[in-house]
């Protein structure tokens, strides 16, 4: 019988910051332990090929009554530890541990979708009172959860998101790059797209493009911006590759959230070598200062003002000696999770 079990869910969404974050540690677990099973739900797509020995059909529903119900049930026969990634965890199964990335739906619900944020005000306090262990990204996604949540500090443990296998590799130097401001996430209210294209509209931006790569998140409210502008451009659906092209062509990456618990696109794009433009909210204050150049957040005048300095001055990254990329890394976020799952199995 398996050690441990990972909820599989994840493989059956579309990949955002939370299914990378779960994709990659799965990886590194099983690249360590034999002992583990993901249980998944039917009809999962082309999952990766590091992962495929490990996964375990189950259940006849999707979804989330997949997770309630047949992922409980089964859990219920079997017995034993369910790490869960994403979020939301079964409400009846006593043996969880899980993984809180943000607490947007607290934040400003009305970036979500009604359902979608009454469902998860209603399951996270359930889930987070029961949990065993509680992990998340960064020290504001900590402090966010003892603030709205009934957890125990001493079960909440910082695991960083790091980069992803698909980047992994030397980058390589180019001649020149492009006058391209990128921004990779979702297009949604919370990542505040509308401010970007209208401080980059108002900028003297004429020899520059704007890429939004990203989709649309059915759970979340988006404000749509007319981008009908040759300059500016939305890309939707790339594969992996396409989306390390354009960090290997942009000059720019450009992030202007409102929340996050960690943005792993901006590490990405530091990894990448862009000149980093992010807002001045706390987990990025956090996680990147020194790293990246700031903006007041929802200020449209300084971010214009940041942009067209970048292109007149090609401003420069003044980044710290601390390298990041050893800091927040899969490997070793997999390696703490590892070791804290050993220690409840004794």
């Amino acid at each position: 019988m398996p050690r441990y079990y990972i909820n599989g869910r994840f493989l059956s969404q579309p990949r955002s910051g939370v299914q990378r974050f779960a994709e990659e540690i799965s990886v590194q677990l099983t690249s360590e332990l034999k002992d583990i099973e993901i249980l998944v739900p039917r009809g999962i797509q082309k999952p990766p090929k590091e992962l495929r020995p490990f996964l375990k059909t189950i259940g006849r529903n999707r979804r989330t009554l997949w997770e309630q119900l047949d992922l409980c049930l089964y859990m219920r026969k079997k017995g034993g530890l369910l790490l869960n990634l994403c979020n939301t965890a079964p409400l009846f199964y006593s043996q969880c541990v899980i993984t809180i990335h943000d607490l947007a739906v607290y934040e400003n619900p009305s970036w979500f979708k009604m359902s979608f944020s009454l469902w998860y005000k209603f399951l996270l306090p359930r889930i987070t009172a029961k949990a065993i262990l509680i992990f998340t990204v960064s020290e504001f996604s900590k402090s966010e959860i003892k603030k709205y949540l009934p957890a125990d500090e001493s079960k909440i443990f910082i695991t960083y998101n790091g980069v992803g296998r698909h980047l992994e590799r030397p980058v390589q130097e180019k001649k020149s790059r492009e006058n391209i401001f990128l921004h990779v996430g979702t297009l949604s209210d919370r990542k505040n797209v509308d401010l970007i294209v209208k401080a980059f509209r108002n900028a003297n931006t004429s020899e520059s493009k704007l890429i939004l790569v990203g989709n649309r998140d059915e759970n979340i409210s988006y404000l749509a911006s007319s981008t009908r502008n040759d300059n500016i451009i939305i890309k939707s659906g790339l594969k992996d590759e396409e989306i390390s092209e354009l960090y290997d062509d942009a000059k720019f990456f450009i992030c202007a959230s409102n929340y996050e618990g960690f943005g792993i696109p901006v590490l990405e794009a530091l990894y990448k070598g862009l000149i980093t433009i992010v807002s001045d909210i706390p987990a990025f204050s956090e996680l990147y200062d020194g790293h990246v150049i700031f903006f007041q957040r929802n200020n449209l005048k300084d971010l214009k003002n940041v942009i067209e300095n970048g292109i007149a001055h090609s401003l420069n990254n003044q980044l710290k000696e601390e390298n990041i990329f050893i800091k927040y890394s899969f490997k070793k976020s997999a390696k703490l999770i590892n070791k804290k799952l050993c220690e409840r199995v004794r």
